[in-house]
């Protein structure tokens, strides 16, 4: 009998602890009897199942790959570059095949660790560059015959050898990184200043100079850089430099000679600091800020920009590229309707008003909803492909390095929707909600991910108690500036008279005109569409029961009891705060009130700097006795009791702006001068009226300085 016969060479690869695979002949797939074959992945064949499986006839042998063959590794290598590198990243192997034009292109270890997992590394092209195969893969192995007609044989034919999983995958990680720069070296003319940026950006990570040098020396070879020498040694010039407090380039020069995509992805596989800095002389000796390099700024003719259609993953409600909010109140139904969407996109139909588009993957971020009691069932009602669905299954927080893992999955999984359940899940509890710098932190980094990948971000958020006092834009939880980066916001609710009446209404849209309510039930555990529903924001959005409101001035309270805990406050700072929780004017009044919060204005009389400052009375809030609001004698106002200790405060207040109002009003007729300019916060706030609400500039502003207002009490 055939030594290499197919039969042959699957009972050799069994008895040495492998698990075969039938493959059919000049394909990669499993088959059996001329079918394909289900279930393989879990398949065990015995030697004497083999001749059932292996029965004579051309095939290939395939070998499952991780658990099912002891902690087996393959690492694949896709292109030539990623050959060429393999010498200077790998360890030793003494089991190595290929085939005739890609030799040497299979390293087979062997890892026994409960992380390890399929991992894939791309261009930015998509081009395939080298993967880690583990478990739930299989690869075809010598005396099988690849697709293009050649032989794969062995290189040498030993044992894998055993080694750290941790240390494979961060040795593939650089192996990766050098790869993507191979394939995007420059012409001549421009490698010097490529191996002076990637020392100096090599070094200001933490690398030493030996890293540094193995890594640029390992990229020239790969290139047949002649000058692979100098190119080396630009390292350690670069340290001198850096240690003398000289000047040296970095990622940012980089980017420049090799494109910025393929930089961000350098810098993700890496897992680098310091990513966007060129500085002078070393931060971390000297203790210095960092500096852009000393180019100068990038300016374009708009004449030179070609306009780019907004591309839709569904018209006009999700653009693809961007960041889209979904919000409404618990109990909904907004998981269900996420899960609905991504359905849809899984199949490439089913949402509603869009015809046949092209399936994709989804990347869903779910906190609240088990993956395997709530998600899974959930996602099987709706009918999902869920082969294309995949699910986060640890805890992450949007910091710095989270951001960069979840950019991680989407290159690894290339979504084409991404869904964030809830989004506040995934913030920190570090980060307070409420302010804006804080938000733009993760807001604007998101908004960037979807963009750079071409991906739409859905991300879920619950309404605040206040419901934004019924402005739809403000009726979410957390800091308005969440709404400004979306370019898209959908608001779920049902009416308040119907309860069965439910939709979907479009509250903000900067990339098209807003889209018509739809409607939706869930009846029977499955999500249905029910059509264009005339249901509004403004209906969802209607005033509570008497417990919603109470509830709503029970947080406005608790909120005002927190903000003066530590002393007396500017009243339009704590204004300006209760608006960004959510917290509306009126319901604000009620709990200074119910609070018994003291009013005084300080400042020169008669002077723009006087302020009106709140302060809790003394003892317990909730316990202590109505006491004398305080004015300035110029105020001449004093309070009248314990009955009208708020009430006189709020006059006082009311009486006091007025008059200032005027008398500012009287000083700018008497001189000529123009109603005052606009704020920074009323100028912001009054452009994104003018384009999100098409309101004349007039009545944009004019809204703007209304609701910049101080709060009359």
């Amino acid at each position: 009998m055939d030594s290499n016969s197919p039969l042959n060479l699957a009972h050799h690869y069994l008895t040495r602890g492998l698990a075969v695979l039938p493959v059919e002949y000049k394909g990669k797939r499993p088959s059996h009897k001329g079918r394909l074959l289900t279930g393989w992945q879990h398949l065990k064949l015995t030697i004497d199942e083999l001749p059932d499986y292996f029965n004579g006839q051309p095939q290939n042998i395939g070998v499952l790959l991780g658990e099912s063959s002891g902690g087996l590794t393959d690492i694949d290598l896709d292109c030539r570059e990623s050959i060429a590198l393999a010498s200077h990243f790998l360890p030793s192997s003494l089991a190595v095949f290929g085939r005739t034009t890609r030799p040497r292109s299979h390293y087979l270890y062997t890892v026994t660790c409960t992380e390890a997992k399929t991992i894939k590394f791309e261009d930015t092209d998509g081009k395939m560059l080298l993967e880690l195969r583990y478990t739930g893969c299989q690869t075809i192995f010598p005396g099988s015959t690849h697709p293009s007609g050649e032989t794969i044989e062995w290189h040498t034919d030993g044992e894998p050898p055993r080694v750290s999983y941790a240390d494979l995958l961060r040795a593939l990680r650089r192996m990766a990184a050098a790869c993507l720069i191979v394939r995007h070296y420059p012409a001549q003319g421009s490698r010097n200043d490529l191996s002076l940026a990637l020392a100096g950006g090599l070094l200001r990570a933490g690398w030493t100079e030996q890293e540094a040098e193995h890594f640029i020396n390992a990229v020239c070879t790969a290139t047949q850089d002649e000058e692979t020498r100098a190119r080396v040694q630009s390292v350690i010039g670069t340290a001198k430099k850096l240690a003398s407090g000289e000047h040296v380039t970095g990622w940012p020069t980089l980017a420049k000679l090799i494109t910025h995509a393929a930089v961000e992805r350098i810098r993700l596989w890496l897992e680098l600091r310091d990513p966007n800095s060129e500085t002078q002389g070393s931060t971390a000796a000297k203790g210095t800020e960092t500096k852009n390099d000393d180019a100068p700024l990038r300016v374009v003719c708009m004449a030179d920009v070609e306009p780019e259609q907004v591309s839709w993953l569904w018209h006009p409600y999700i653009a693809i590229g961007k960041l889209t909010i979904l919000e409404g109140d618990p109990g909904l139904g907004k998981s269900w309707l996420t899960c609905a969407i991504a359905c849809a996109v899984t199949h490439g139909r089913g949402l509603y008003g869009v015809e046949h588009f092209k399936a994709g993957n989804v990347l869903m971020l779910s906190a609240e909803d088990g993956l395997g009691d709530t998600l899974r069932p959930r996602l099987d009602a709706v009918g999902a492909d869920v082969r294309r669905i995949f699910a986060l299954d640890e805890p992450l927080t949007f910091d710095a390095a989270g951001l960069l893992r979840l950019e991680g999955a989407i290159i690894q999984h290339t979504p084409v929707l991404v869904i964030i359940d809830p989004l506040f899940a995934f913030t920190g509890g570090k980060v307070d909600i409420h302010r804006a710098n804080e938000c733009r932190a993760i807001s604007a980094p998101l908004a960037t991910i979807a963009e750079r990948h071409g991906c739409a971000m859905l991300a879920v958020r619950h309404l605040g108690k206040s419901r934004g006092g019924g402005h739809a834009l403000n009726a979410g939880i957390g800091s308005i500036d969440f709404t400004a980066a979306a370019r898209s916001v959908l608001l779920v609710g049902r009416d308040p008279d119907d309860e069965q009446k439910r939709a979907v209404v479009q509250t903000k849209n900067n990339l098209a005109p807003h889209g018509e309510a739809i409607g939706y039930k869930l009846e029977g555990n499955q999500f249905y569409w029910t059509g264009a529903s005339d249901l509004t924001a403004g209906r969802i959005l209607a005033a509570e029961s008497d417990e919603g409101e109470r509830s709503a001035i029970t947080e406005a309270v608790d909120f005002l009891r927190t903000a003066l805990s530590s002393g007396g406050r500017e009243s339009k700072a704590i204004s300006d705060e209760a608006r960004q929780a959510g917290i509306s004017e009126a319901t604000l009044r009620r709990a200074k009130a119910r609070l018994k919060v003291q009013s005084k204005k300080l400042g020169l009389p008669g002077s723009h700097l006087q302020k009106w400052v709140w302060k809790l009375p003394d003892g317990e809030p909730d316990q202590v006795c109505a006491q004398d609001a305080q004015t300035t004698e110029s105020d001449h106002l004093r309070a009248s009791g314990a009955d009208k200790d708020s009430y006189s405060q709020h006059l006082a207040e009311d009486d006091q702006d007025s008059k200032s109002e005027h008398l500012r009003e009287n000083a700018c007729a008497s001189s000529g001068e123009d109603e005052q300019p606009l704020t920074d916060e009323e100028a912001e706030l009054a452009a994104r009226l003018e384009f999100s609400e098409h309101l004349p500039r007039a009545e944009a502003e004019r809204r703007a300085r209304e609701w910049f207002a101080p709060v009359p009490f």
